[in-house]
């Protein structure tokens, strides 16, 4: 009987993302550590940064055995496993919104509200938008049992 390859979300120490996804490189594991680039204020000026798009959380593709659990138990800055699979529509809404991040637009100028870019594709995702900011609080789904919240930048229009 083969084992099919799932989506698992892994819990990382923040920050640590990118050593622990070039380990997993070196052991052979496929993973994916979506990034964005935001535009933060640094002493009184806007700076462009690369940030993960899932702060302290990293994507895996495995055969999920018990083997790989305590390899990855025994890793450096890896906490633990999160419950369940993560779906394959949800690794392709973030493909899609790491590609297209900076085209996100939510317009307020007409009578509706309307949205463009990769967020449109998904709008009953949007908890709450925060238009001084220029940032919208959005949902993710890392499993049945495993919602994320995390703001990402959009371009607002008044």
């Amino acid at each position: 009987m083969e084992i099919k390859a799932v989506w698992k979300a892994i819990k990382v120490t923040v920050g640590k993302e990118r050593q622990v996804t070039e380990a997993l490189a070196e052991l052979g594991i496929e993973s994916y550590l979506p990034m964005v680039t935001i535009a933060e204020r640094r002493r009184g000026e806007w700076e462009e940064r690369q940030r993960a798009l899932l702060e302290g959380y990293l994507l895996i593709h495995v055969n999920w055995t018990a083997e790989l659990y305590y390899t990855l138990k025994n890793m450096w800055y890896v906490q633990y496993p999160l419950a369940g699979s993560v779906e394959e529509a949800e690794i392709l809404y973030l493909k899609q919104y790491e590609a297209l991040a900076c085209q996100s637009v939510i317009d307020y100028t007409g009578e509706w509200v309307t949205y463009r870019g990769p967020i449109a594709s998904a709008p009953e995702r949007i908890v709450k938008v925060d238009k001084r900011k220029g940032r919208a609080l959005v949902r993710f789904e890392l499993g049945p049992e495993n919602v994320m919240k995390r703001w990402l930048p959009v371009k607002i229009i008044r």
